[in-house]
This record gives C-alpha cells, structure tokens and sequence, in this order.
C-alpha cells in the first residue's frame, strides 16, 4: 500500500521524516484514547451506523459497509464518490477496515452523506438537508453516531436546532472545535451547542505516554472565562488516512476535523456496548475521566484527552 505525504498549506506543521507507520497520530491514538482496549473486549461498531456528512467517501477500507450514499450537492446518487480528499480522511479513520492504521470501529456500517462541493466548501442548506435525512432513516439504517467536522460561515443556530432534535432522538453527534488558533475566537451557536460534542485537536508526539501530549496551536479556543469552548480532545495531528478510491494520505496536521472524526468512532463503539446511552451520559463520563493536558485552559480542551475504556466503564456503572 502506499502512503503518500498530503500537501500542507504553509503554516502546518513540518511532516515527519521516516517516521514508523505504527507511531502515526492515530496509530498512537488507538492507545493514548484506549481505543485498543475497546477492541480488546470484542468492541468493533458491528451493526451500529455512523453518518459521515462531508466531501463523500469512497475507499477499499470501506467496502461494503456503506449502506446509504446521498449527495446533497450535486444530486449524483448513483454511486458513491469523493471529489475532495476530507469525507474519505474522515470515514476511514472512525471506521476504516484493512489499512495500515485501524479505523476506531472498523465493522461499523457508514452512511455517506455529501454536504461539500468539490472544494470542501459547505453550507447549511445542505446540511439541514442531510441531518433531516438522518432524522427519516435512522431507524431503517440503525443511525446512532453522526460526524459533523466542518464549520459553517451562517446558518449555525438553524443547523443547532436540528441537532438538538437528533439528540433527543439518540443520535450522538461530533463536530470539530475548528483550527483558528491560537487567537481566540467566540464559539458559534453550532459548536457551543450543548446537544453535540466539540472536539478539540492534540499531538500525541508520536508516544503512548500521556505527559508530553499538547494541544495544537492551530486548534479554535474561545477567549477566556468564555465556558463555550469544547467539550474533549483527541488526536489531529500526523494522521494516516485513506485517499479517495485507494492508497492514504499522511497529513501533518490533520486539525481538528480529524479529532472529531476519532472521535465519533469512540460514539460508535460506545452505542454498540449501550445502545440507549445519551450524550448527557457521556458528558459526565468524560469529564470524570478524560485526561487534562497541562497548562491549557479548561474551555481550550474541555475535559481532556479522551479515555475511551475509563470512560465506558464510568457509563457501565451508572447503569
């Protein structure tokens, strides 16, 4: 298989030089969040559905788990495709199966929906659409998990409004902080949205251990003492992902769309172990045991880095 360096836009961070394929961002990631441990105990997403709405996704690591395509911005519903690079990053890492880096639910089953025209750019008509279909196919699919990693230039409050709704249902629903660090900047009505998790981007530095992770200048924070900041952190940077129709990319700084993408496939695995838990729940849970990073402030990085076994075993018993 090839890995092929992504192109970074000047700013990022340098790409490593030969670094092992098993000490990637994610790679480590599947141990700094626990995420192996899941797996350990038999946790693979198996018949649970996650919602990618992004670019579109289309990639070997997925097949035949996609069982639902919609394309809300070009109506090309025959088949699914990706004309960006971001949904099949995005849909590999939370649910990717065969490649060099494991997905964090590797058996889920994904619908793909496309909110982005060819350039990444998103609007909220689109995605109201999408998450209205979420809402009239959740249950023909089993949808219980959406991954949302993008941000939106209006429209937030009219897009809140149905995620809350999604919430009430279940469905448990990850965004990404944002890369506009480090100046801060106010949350929008989306990513403040106390029905979501916002996910906020760190560097393992390619280690396991925890005292030499950071949060990555580039990731949003509010101002301070504003309390609408994210909620959790997980891995961004140096990721391994697949690249449209085969092979993968190595992105330096994926940002925080990838964070959230981890993210959501922890969601996947912990409705597949409690299929009834709530994103109230799971708040709780991850405030008691997610793991602060020094020196950063609370509403940077919320409760911390991610600690997915800690935190199922916190919801396993309170039930």
């Amino acid at each position: 298989m090839k890995i092929e360096n992504f192109p970074q836009p000047p700013g990022s961070p340098k790409m490593p030089r030969n670094k092992p394929v098993e000490l990637a961002g994610n790679a480590m990631g599947l141990q700094t969040m626990e995420v192996d441990q899941l797996h350990q105990q038999g946790l693979t997403g198996k018949n649970v559905c996650l919602a990618v709405l992004d670019s579109g996704a289309i990639h070997p690591d997925l097949q035949d788990r996609v069982v639902a395509f919609q394309d809300f911005f070009y109506k090309r519903n025959e088949k699914p495709y990706d004309d960006f690079f971001h949904g099949t990053a995005c849909s590999t890492m939370a649910a990717g199966r065969g490649g060099p880096v494991s997905g964090v639910a590797p058996y889920a089953n994904l619908a793909i929906l496309k909110v982005t025209d060819e350039n990444g750019c998103v609007e909220a008509f689109e995605v109201k659409k999408a998450l209205t279909w979420v809402k009239e196919n959740r249950a023909r699919y089993n949808i219980q998990v959406v991954n949302m990693s993008f941000g939106l230039s209006e429209g937030q409050a009219k897009v809140a409004e149905l995620v809350k709704e999604l919430n009430q249902m279940g469905v448990l629903i990850c965004t990404s902080a944002g890369n506009d660090g480090p100046t801060p900047h106010k949350f929008d009505a989306l990513k403040a949205s106390p029905d979501l998790l916002t996910v906020a981007n760190c560097d393992v530095h390619g280690s396991k251990e925890a005292w030499d992770d950071t949060l990555m200048p580039q990731s949003s924070r509010p101002p301070e003492g504003d309390p609408d900041g994210a909620d959790v952190t997980a891995p961004g940077a140096d990721i391994i992902a697949g690249k449209p129709g085969g092979d993968y990319y190595r992105f330096g700084d994926g940002g925080s769309s990838f964070s959230s993408a981890l993210t959501a496939g922890v969601l996947t695995l912990f409705k597949e172990a409690l299929p009834q838990v709530t994103m109230d729940q799971i708040k709780e849970a991850l405030q008691h045991t997610s793991r602060p990073l020094d020196n950063v402030p609370a509403n940077a990085q919320g409760a911390g880095v991610l600690r997915a076994k800690a935190a199922l075993d916190y919801l396993k018993s309170k039930q």
